[in-house]
């Protein structure tokens, strides 16, 4: 109750209280804030070798790398877009987030770093020319790969070794898909409504107590196996109802912004949102985070944008119009 009414509250706040393009721009500048600032002092506070956190919504390294690469194309994008002073604090923005990626040595984070790296060098984020977009692409990973630690990659490397189902119930490790599958079990014996919010954990130990194993407390390291196991089809049904139609929603507008060349701040951001989106999507694949604010966030702004934001700008694009030719508009002849 505490943590998902919490939730809940947070995002019809959002849809309360965004309103016009301005408030999704302040939106976007408290991220990056937020974002670069907890990554700032998660690598300040840092302890020896041990894999970077800091308290609050990011007390976990998964947490911290999640959140951190949700928002870098957000900062790139205006990293490219400013000048001056503020242009300087976002190139170290960039910097700090991608070292806190790299430190908290997340595995779902290096592979959202990787899908919003691949969508922001195929999309506009504001380079003014392909060369340089390419050559500062090619810089970009050639530092990444001598600065990474040797440690890092050996950890990534172990991404194949989670693929591996190890069922043995007589230890207390267990690889991701063992308890990916051990999730799906539980989602069998119930498929409509699943074992219940919040009570994935609890299942899983009873479930292995009772096949004469460990009856080991776990998460399911999985967003969606997470929910599927939770609520069932019918939660996870709304859930993916919740990803698609934001996902629809970015992409229309942003298209609609692609087919008349416009470099309009909705489109502009219905871009921004859509690569955040698919970083989150990605990194949550190995990551628990299937009821956080940071992904109610996305549908609160798809809803705003298409509902408020986007017929506004309809409304004075046909005014500006009308201003210039004196000629009716076509929702006033209606």
């Amino acid at each position: 109750v505490n943590y998902y009414i919490i939730t809940v509250i947070y995002f019809f706040f959002a849809l309360y209280l965004i309103r016009n393009i301005h408030d999704v721009k302040s939106v976007i500048w408290t991220l990056i804030i937020s974002s670069s600032g907890l990554s700032l002092a998660s690598l300040i506070f840092a302890e020896g070798e041990q894999r970077i956190a800091i308290a609050g919504g990011a007390n976990d390294p998964n947490d911290l790398a999640l959140l951190a690469v949700t928002c870098l194309p957000m900062i790139v994008y205006f990293m490219l877009r400013e000048k001056g002073l503020k242009k300087m604090i976002l190139i170290g923005s960039v910097i700090i987030s991608v070292a806190a990626i790299v430190m908290t040595f997340s595995r779902g984070g290096f592979l959202g770093l990787l899908a919003v790296s691949f969508l922001m060098l195929i999309r506009k984020t504001g380079f003014k020319s392909q060369f340089i977009k390419y050559a500062a692409s090619a810089i970009a990973i050639i530092l990444f790969l001598s600065l990474t630690p040797d440690t890092f990659w050996e950890r990534m490397g172990s991404i194949t070794e989670e693929m591996h189902s190890d069922v043995t119930d007589k230890t207390d490790r267990f690889s991701r898909k063992t308890i990916w599958m051990e999730g799906l079990e539980l989602f069998y014996e119930d498929p409509v409504a699943g074992v219940g919010f919040g009570a994935f954990g609890d299942a899983l130990a009873y479930h292995r107590l009772d096949a004469g194993g460990i009856p080991k407390y776990q998460t399911a390291h999985n967003s969606y196996v997470l929910v599927l196991t939770e609520t069932g089809l019918v939660g996870f049904g709304l859930y993916l109802a919740l990803i698609v139609s934001s996902m629809l929603t970015f992409r229309k507008i942003r298209k609609s912004g692609s087919k008349t060349g416009s470099q309009e701040d909705i489109f502009v951001y219905a871009n921004l949102l859509e690569i955040s989106m698919w970083g989150w999507l990605v990194s949550a694949f190995f990551l628990s985070q299937s009821y956080s604010s940071m992904f109610l966030l996305f549908p609160a702004l798809a809803a705003i944008m298409r509902e408020n934001v986007l017929p506004d700008y309809v409304r004075r694009h046909e005014s500006i119009k009308e201003d210039e030719y004196g000629l009716p508009s076509p929702a006033q002849e209606r």
